[in-house]
């Protein structure tokens, strides 16, 4: 009988050691701790998706040439454009997503210094999202972004007319005859006037349009070979092309200036399933470029969110407090639409549309996905 007893409470102590080492930590959600003042532990958040918009803008100034109305008549450059104006449109889009601490979703690991927590660390971000719980890296981390990578072409074009003119004033020199009476007899007098006037706007032209003209002729005769100077094949092609930037600017004062600057907007949205969509986030016009809202003119730029509704039945409803909970997100479309046409969709990982679960009890190595809460690795430490 002693030997029995003996027996049996050898078993039962191996029983109790075996439990307690897969007794996992309590965690509750920070709602059913509010009571407990003396509670102590550690608080983590589960991510919540931001869905981050940046719009490109591409504005188109016109500014027409001081010169635009003699364009035809000196250069026979017909429908050049003699009113300014601005056009805007859409360039590149670039679509990413972010996290950022859910505050419906806040837990807390119930710590008791009294017990012994075997192998028990936690790794967060500066956010205080969960990464990894009794992991020690021993790699680098690498970037799980995902972010889709736009390169905008930024080759503007932008400067001011090239006024070659020295002097906007001509030297005018008039005849001018006096009649003088000396001894009952009149004398005519001849005397020079010299003043200085201001050139006409056309006068102006007609002397730009003769150098375009003139630098055309030299260009002619440096690449047909009638230089006198037999240069080099690099030294035709350099002069040739210093010619040209100085004609082109010559010729903008009678077909005008077009700069084109680049203007970004960002947005961020957070999915909700308490929001209708798709969700207005500005307005656009062609006149205007981004307005806000309340505008009444241009059309809507709103994005939309289609949900695949595959997860449902994964829905954890226990009430049990044993284990981390983490989170597994949905995948989800990203639409961006201008009015009713899509100018962009996306898949992204929206965790808040997803569901939330605990970890079984048990002794884990764990490493989180910080940007969705979701498992990267788990591995039973022994």
């Amino acid at each position: 009988m002693t030997k029995f007893f003996k027996l049996l409470m050898a078993v039962l102590s191996v029983m109790i050691i075996s439990c307690s080492k897969n007794t996992f930590i309590t965690v509750s959600h920070i709602n059913d701790i509010e009571s407990q003042k003396t509670a102590q532990g550690f608080y983590y958040a589960l991510p919540q998706t931001i869905v981050n918009v940046e719009i490109t803008v591409i504005k188109t100034d016109f500014e027409p040439g001081p010169f635009a109305k003699y364009a035809d008549k000196y250069l026979s450059l017909e429908e050049v454009e003699t009113d300014p104006f601005s056009h805007y449109s859409i360039g590149k889009i670039k679509t990413s997503t972010s996290a950022k601490p859910d505050k419906d979703h806040i837990y807390f690991i119930n710590y008791n210094p009294k017990k012994k927590y075997s192998n028990l660390s936690l790794d967060y971000t500066e956010e205080g999202l969960l990464k990894s719980v009794n992991f020690i890296s021993r790699i680098s981390e690498d970037n799980n972004s995902r972010t889709e990578s736009i390169k905008i072409d930024e080759k503007l074009k932008k400067g001011s007319f090239f006024y070659f003119l020295d002097n906007k004033m001509v030297e005018k020199i008039d005849t001018i005859y006096e009649e003088v009476l000396i001894d009952s007899l009149v004398i005519q007098r001849r005397r020079l006037s010299k003043s200085f006037v201001e050139k006409s706007s056309e006068a102006r032209a007609k002397e730009v349009a003769e150098k375009i003209f003139n630098i055309r002729d030299k260009r002619y005769a440096l690449i047909s070979g009638f230089s006198e100077i037999p240069y080099s094949k690099e030294t035709i092609k350099f002069m040739n092309d210093e010619l040209n930037i100085i004609e082109q600017r010559f010729l903008e004062l009678f077909t005008g200036i077009t700069t084109i600057s680049i203007i970004k907007y960002k947005f961020e949205y957070i999915p909700s399933e308490k929001e209708s969509l798709p969700f207005e986030l500005c307005k656009f016009s062609e006149n205007a470029g981004v307005i806000g809202k309340s505008s009444k003119n241009g059309k809507p730029i709103s994005i939309e969110i289609l949900r695949n509704n595959k997860i449902e039945h994964h829905i954890n409803n226990s009430n049990t407090q044993n284990g981390i909970v983490y989170r597994t997100p949905e995948e989800c479309e990203i639409r961006l639409l201008h009015g009713n046409q899509v100018i962009t969709e996306n898949k992204f990982l929206i965790s808040q549309f997803g569901y939330t679960k605990r970890l079984p009890s048990g002794n884990f190595e764990i490493i989180f996905y910080p940007e969705t809460g979701a498992i990267r690795s788990i591995n039973q430490i022994q």
